[in-house]
């Protein structure tokens, strides 16, 4: 770097300095998320050369060499991942943590009047002061310098290729915060975004973040390096545990992963292997429970006209509820099992009040010829009649009174007729009476084994 280009740099005229070969990129096209290393190095590799006693335009002719320039962008081939990388995380990796001082970090817009400010602020840190400026997805660095005379040099180092420097990273010299402010705005122009809504990603291209970084203080010897490279030791080993810890949690996750997948597939088995039993089951025809009729009892009456069995047309008929439907082929194969129990259920409950009910109607039948019977007993019951001993009468063959044997044949009295007919009646109650019980035997036995039928139906779905 010439002595005159230099001075004319300090006395306020803009210069870009370049060499070929020392962008991030490097010569095999690597380092392309590399640009916050490159930006945190140029501040360290410029501290170090101050801390050497290294200061004003001397300092400056030291920074625009290649040979500088060269240490700056190495360490960006060792990073070869896509990965973005943020100053706040690059900032604590022991080299950059030792060497640098964290002075602040400021946020806005990416305009004149904030860069201006943001530099006017460097102005007012004694000594040399970087501040690493991320506009997402690059950032730069701008260096102030402390020069003679009290005037300051601000040096922007963009390790990006550009039109004005395509070959490798630029160094550009500014005298005045005008003109490096103005530098600034148009290498991170603002992008003004019309529509508000968009996300929150794409508004982070609308702003920027400065974070402010001082020397640390700590002379980089061959002590300085080796506690560095101590340091550094300790915390890659630290991570190595951790990756080991979450590499066997992994493989344990990897192996109860595998495990519920194969419960899955047996579950999915049995539960393909029900829907087809349900659907086999669904298929067949349903017996009809009606079907099964109640005996048809014989309609009679007694001697005095009333029924001796209950009408045929009060004859309970029981239905399934499920009986005169169709089964269909559904996938909800639970709730048909469900409404099958439900129905069975139903059904049963409607059996058990239709053979209650039954046998209340043969409790009242039975009290009601209970009580005709008592009272036909009691209307024909023999009577003691008027006295049958014969007076004496006088005839023309004999003046002898006639009297009748008692096993002799006489003809039946009235009194002998009711006895018989009560008798009878008597017999033909009992008959019917036992009848009508047979018949609500019956008819109790059929309900129920009509309302086992969706029973064993339900079992066997």
């Amino acid at each position: 770097m010439s002595d005159t280009l230099v001075r004319e740099a300090v006395k306020g005229s803009e210069k870009i300095v370049s060499f070929a070969g020392t962008s991030q990129y490097g010569l095999q096209g690597l380092g392309t998320s590399a640009c916050g290393l490159a930006a945190l190095n140029f501040a360290r590799v410029v501290f170090a050369k101050a801390q050497e006693g290294i200061r004003g335009e001397e300092l400056l002719r030291a920074i625009l060499t290649k040979e500088t320039a060269e240490e700056i962008v190495a360490i960006c081939s060792a990073w070869s991942d896509n990965l973005h990388l943020e100053v706040d995380d690059i900032c604590r990796i022991p080299l950059f943590d030792k060497t640098l001082k964290h002075r602040g970090t400021k946020y806005g817009r990416p305009d004149l009047a904030q860069f201006h400010r943001l530099l006017g602020d460097l102005k007012a840190i004694r000594g040399p002061v970087v501040l690493v400026i991320t506009r997402p997805p690059e950032i730069i660095a701008c260096l102030k310098i402390p020069t003679a005379n009290n005037n300051d040099v601000f040096v922007i180092f963009d390790s990006h290729p550009r039109p004005e420097y395509p070959k490798g990273a630029g160094f550009i010299v500014n005298a005045s915060v005008d003109t490096a402010a103005a530098r600034l705005v148009k290498l991170l122009p603002v992008i003004d975004f019309p529509d508000r809504d968009l996300q929150w990603q794409a508004q982070l291209l609308a702003n920027y973040s400065g974070h402010v970084f001082v020397p640390s203080g700590l002379v980089l010897n061959a002590s300085g390096m080796t506690r560095i490279v101590m340091e550094s030791s300790l915390a890659l080993l630290s991570t190595r545990s951790q990756i080991a810890e979450l590499t066997f949690q992994h493989s344990n996750l990897v192996s109860e992963n595998k495990r519920l997948e194969e419960e899955m597939e047996q579950m999915e088995n049995r539960h393909r292997q029900e829907r087809e039993r349900l659907l086999r089951s669904a298929s067949r025809p349903t017996a009809s429970i009606s079907s099964s009729r109640v005996p048809e009892p014989v309609a009679g009456s007694s001697s005095f006209g009333h029924p001796s069995a209950s009408n045929p047309s009060s004859r309970p008929t029981h239905s399934h509820p499920s009986s005169s439907r169709a089964a269909t082929t559904s996938d909800g194969d639970v709730d048909f099992a469900a409404r099958l129990q439900s129905d069975f259920v139903q059904a049963e409950e409607q059996t058990n009040k239709k053979v209650l009910e039954q046998q209340r109607r043969y409790d009242e039948e039975r009290a009601r010829l209970e009580t005709q019977r008592l009272e036909l007993a009691g209307s024909v019951a023999p009577v003691p009649g008027p006295s049958t001993t014969a007076r004496p009468s006088v005839s023309n063959s004999s003046s002898r009174p006639t009297h009748h044997h008692p096993s002799s044949s006489r003809a039946p009295t009235s009194s002998d007729d009711d006895f018989g007919v009560a008798t009878r009646l008597h017999a033909e109650w009992v008959q019917a009476e036992e009848q009508t019980y047979q018949r609500v035997l019956r008819a109790a036995a059929a309900l129920r084994r009509g309302a086992r039928a969706p029973r064993g139906a339900a079992a066997r779905a």
